[in-house]
């Protein structure tokens, strides 16, 4: 996981240097840039794969410069194929296939958690990607002779304070002339959903396929030259991530919250831990209202989405990332994205057994990229410059469970039975057959900070205008109050790229 950035226009090395350096908490060991005309790539790295200089970007081959950000999956059976086919490779990081994958036409198979900038001399283009499901921003801004690209909207509206920032959208590769200006995109480029099948489906079956397709994603996501830790917030989808991991990673330590002793979700997680012989380093959250307030209203602007879900799980998330970076944590695993492929999220219990409950699932992974991922990556980037891998993102076990039907997804109050009869003897009963808990109930949080929060007149939650002021005097004018706008401007699918790029 890194930060990057790219410009196209009169923009020199002091700009880029302020653009890199808002974003610096995403990579600190090492920062370079690559010019070329009116063209900039900047990168600020965290080393993770090939730690050695060899790996530091950007990446200048031949007519080709590049600067990714996050992790490609199928790295080794690609490398494998294109060493022979002769090329040859000048370091062990696994975003160098991107340039080989370029020349050849080839981009599509990347698997992956990026998003990157190749600048290709030859055409004179720049070409901007992002992942299926967007796990890592990535922003725009475009006035037709002026491009300003980064991780963040801050390193962009450092440059220019008015700019209206755009999301690049996901599972797409966008080539901008940068003569020019002109725009063209490719969309669904990476993967897609099949289609659902109306089938019946064995139960023992599905739950052995669910552990086995589970196990290679977290297979996977083990690509890695630096410490690993796992995220253990005590419910069934972190605790089958850290049992995984515990089979594959003899030294793994977990994290957890401890907000309230007795709390299920603390309680959970000890069991799990002590269960499956793994450390648990419990991270003190403080009662403390006028340092929660001060991290809430913090929160806001990391997020740069200001929602009251992500950002009571997000001050959360920032004191466990603090710790993970203390005890020198580079990656780190999570639970997420598992609500979303059983659709186990109580307000959407009503489409389960109705006949689209397939595509009801489905698009639920549409809008991710501002939602959960949006805020996991830039809270574990701000807080720790930390990597933050979820497994159940996977698209082959994706594909798989979310063409599920009803039969075999639940049964009473369990809303995730594959997932807790495929683990069921790996984890004990009472988590496998634990109600759903959103994160922030379930560590006894969320009705402490909601009243914390609601008691000061300033920043309170009912105050919608204040609240979105906390982002800073652009958000107003960029995303506006009123929370469906908010929501429309974000989604840069509505209305087609070409009307908000």
């Amino acid at each position: 996981m890194c930060g990057i950035i790219s410009t196209i226009g009169d923009y020199n090395d002091e700009v880029v240097n302020d653009m890199l350096q808002q974003i610096d908490h995403r990579g600190k060991d090492n920062r370079a840039i690559y010019m070329n005309g009116n063209v900039t790539l900047g990168h600020n790295r965290l080393s993770i794969n090939d730690v050695s200089e060899l790996g530091n970007q950007p990446f200048v081959w031949n007519d080709y410069a590049l600067v990714v950000n996050g992790e490609i999956w199928n790295y080794p059976q690609l490398r494998k194929e294109y060493e022979e086919r002769g090329y040859e490779f000048f370091s062990n990081s696994d975003s160098e296939i991107i340039l080989y994958l370029y020349k050849e036409n080839e981009l599509q198979r990347l698997e992956g958690m990026f998003s990157f900038v190749l600048h290709d001399a030859l055409t004179n283009e720049l070409v901007i990607s992002r992942d299926w499901v967007g796990k890592i921003p990535l922003y725009i801004y475009n006035n037709d002779t002026n491009v300003l690209i980064a991780s963040e909207m801050k390193s962009i509206l450092k440059v220019l304070p008015q700019a209206e920032c755009k999301f690049v959208p996901k599972n797409s590769v966008v080539r901008i002339n940068q003569l020019t200006g002109k725009v063209f995109i490719e969309e669904n480029f990476y993967w897609g959903f099949s289609e659902y099948e109306d089938k019946v489906f064995n139960q023992d079956e599905v739950n052995k396929k669910t552990y086995e397709l589970l196990d290679n994603a977290v297979d996977k996501r083990l690509l890695s030259d630096v410490k690993i830790a796992t995220c253990l917030s005590g419910g069934i989808d972190s605790s089958v991530i850290t049992y995984l991991l515990s089979t594959k990673i003899p030294d793994i330590v977990s994290y957890t919250v401890k907000f309230d002793e007795d709390s299920r979700d603390l309680m959970f997680a000890r069991m799990v831990a002590e269960h499956i012989n793994i450390p648990l380093v419990e991270v003190e959250i403080p009662r403390d209202p006028e340092e929660l307030k001060r991290k809430f209203l913090e929160v806001i602007k990391v997020i740069e989405y200001p929602s009251t879900v992500q950002m009571e799980v997000g001050i959360l998330q920032s004191y466990v990332a603090e710790r993970m970076k203390e005890d020198g944590v580079k990656v780190a695993f999570s639970g997420e994205g598992s609500d979303e492929s059983y659709g186990s999220y109580g307000t959407f219990r009503m489409f389960s057994k109705k006949p689209d409950w397939s595509d009801v699932r489905k698009k639920l992974f549409e809008k991710q990229y501002y939602g959960n991922l949006l805020r996991g990556n830039n809270i574990f980037m701000n807080y720790g410059t930390i990597e933050l891998r979820c497994p159940f993102f996977d698209t082959d076990f994706l594909d798989y469970t979310t063409n599920l039907n009803h039969p075999v997804l639940d049964e009473g109050n369990q809303w995730k039975k594959p997932l807790a009869e495929a683990f069921r003897g790996y984890l004990p009963d009472e988590v496998c057959d634990q109600e759903k808990r959103a994160f922030q109930k379930g560590t006894n949080f969320k009705e402490y900070i909601e009243d914390v929060i609601l008691n000061d007149r300033e920043i309170n939650f009912r105050n919608r205008k204040k609240l979105f002021h906390c982002i800073g005097d652009n958000f107003e004018r960029i995303f506006g109050f009123k929370h469906k706008g908010m929501r429309d401007t974000l989604n840069g699918t509505e209305g087609g790229f070409d009307k908000w790029i």
